[in-house]
């Protein structure tokens, strides 16, 4: 469909590189110097070009996620070029106000305080007797779970941080971070015995969202260190130690064939953060794998009403765990390359969502289970904004109780946070990390 044209590039030979600014109706492409065509051009034989005003014009490459147009402009930024973002995706965008949580999930990200590195003694201290159940010791449960919870939170709030630092400051940061990540790999795997239930209580639930945490900041410090010509002294035997630490506490402690028995909620989060070893890893063959069971877990946890079995019963939040970790692992899976859902299980978790949406934004106990342990509406899992883009990469509409779950999620800067590996997701998904 290309036709050429003689002296089509004359304008921006003339005008200054500004004055070429692409915008909706004519996007010059800096590779070829052809203009995008609009929604009003034709491309036929489907080659990828088009022609309008009597002019060949390139089609534009669709977006995949909306949440690659933070502007809501129409246009995106994907895998190093520009994308054109559907009208349905865009409007989607602007209906969430994307920009908008960016930044005061920024603004609460920078207000956040890194804590020191622990020493060897102190992360003994806490985890070589195991965590007690909550039932068990309530007071040193609490303890133990805080503790370990704002180690990983410094990690990953330090890794995030590293995209607001620059020069030496962000230099620095990463050495920092370097030392905070091989501290652990150094005390070694032994967060309790897992084989003594007295001892080993709630830890691997606390463990997966730790170790979520620490893996993600380890795959930033690896990129980021990329960037800085591995200035920051991270290096690939750095990264290798750190990978086979976490794979090692996986297979101790939450890799799903040494911890079966766990409700869906946590088998969602121990595929999350599987699939972020993976990643670190650099081994697609595994990610794929665990992001397959995810989607075969997605099937059989939710039924045809959008209720989990498993998590519904016992309270409004523990089915929002499950989907927070689910919606995390699909966007990892997607930055990196994996398949869609099938329409069942995409359609099976549409479900899910709405049915959570529809029950936090009522006070009253839902109608299949009176019994729920609490009744109040829930806005504290922070992992809404992932709701939108997701809907939008599947084609779906958003329900005004979807959207009142995102801005309700969005009216308190404390959920922002980092606990149980979820959170800061516009943050995160507007850098990709």
């Amino acid at each position: 469909m290309m036709k050429w044209s003689r002296g089509l590039l004359a304008p921006c030979i003339m005008l200054s590189l500004f004055a070429c600014k692409r915008n909706q109706a004519s996007d010059l492409d800096s590779a070829n110097s052809y203009p995008f065509c609009t929604d009003k051009a034709i491309d036929p034989d489907g080659d990828g070009w088009g022609w309008e005003n009597e002019k060949s014009c390139r089609v534009p490459t669709p977006c995949r996620s909306a949440a690659s147009d933070p502007d809501g402009d129409g246009w995106g930024w994907e895998n190093q070029r520009s994308c054109k973002v559907a009208a349905r995706a865009t409007a989607t965008a602007a209906a969430t106000g994307s920009d908008a949580y960016f930044q005061m999930e920024r603004t609460a990200l920078k207000s956040y305080a890194v804590g020191p590195i622990p020493n060897p003694s102190e992360i003994s201290a806490l985890v070589s007797s195991g965590f007690p159940k909550p039932d068990t010791d309530k007071e040193r449960a609490l303890r133990a779970h805080t503790t370990l919870m704002k180690w990983g939170q410094d990690a990953i709030a330090q890794a995030f941080l590293l995209r607001e630092l620059t020069g030496s400051q962000q230099l620095n940061a990463a050495r920092d971070l370097r030392n905070r990540l091989l501290r652990f790999v150094n005390f070694g795997e032994n967060f309790g015995n897992r084989l003594d239930e007295a001892n080993y209580g709630n830890l691997s639930l606390e463990l997966i969202w730790f170790v979520g945490n620490m893996v993600r900041a380890a795959q930033i410090l690896t990129d980021t260190s990329a960037a800085l010509g591995n200035q920051a002294n991270w290096t690939s035997q750095d990264r290798n130690l750190f990978s086979a630490w976490a794979s090692r506490l996986a297979s101790q402690y939450f890799e799903l064939g040494v911890y079966p028995a766990g409700l869906s909620n946590r088998k969602a989060s121990q595929l999350e953060v599987l699939m972020r070893i993976a990643v670190l890893k650099g081994d697609q063959e595994t990610l794929r794998a665990h992001r397959n069971a995810l989607e075969t877990l997605i099937l059989n946890a939710i039924d045809a009403r959008g209720i989990v079995p498993e998590d519904s019963p016992r309270d409004k939040y523990h089915p929002q765990f499950f989907l927070a970790a689910a919606l995390q692992a699909l966007e990892l899976g997607k930055q990196r390359g994996l398949p869609r859902l099938g329409p069942a299980a995409a359609q099976k978790l549409v479900t899910a969502i709405q049915y959570s949406a529809v029950t936090n934004t009522n006070a009253a106990a839902p109608a299949e289970f009176p019994k729920v342990q609490s009744t109040p509406p829930n806005f504290e899992i922070p992992f809404w904004y992932l709701v939108p883009i997701f809907h939008s990469d599947y084609g779906k509409e958003l329900s005004p109780q979807i959207k009142q779950m995102v801005q309700e999620n969005y009216k308190n800067a404390s959920r922002f946070d980092f606990t149980m590996n979820w959170g800061f997701n516009a943050y995160a998904v507007k850098h990709r990390l």
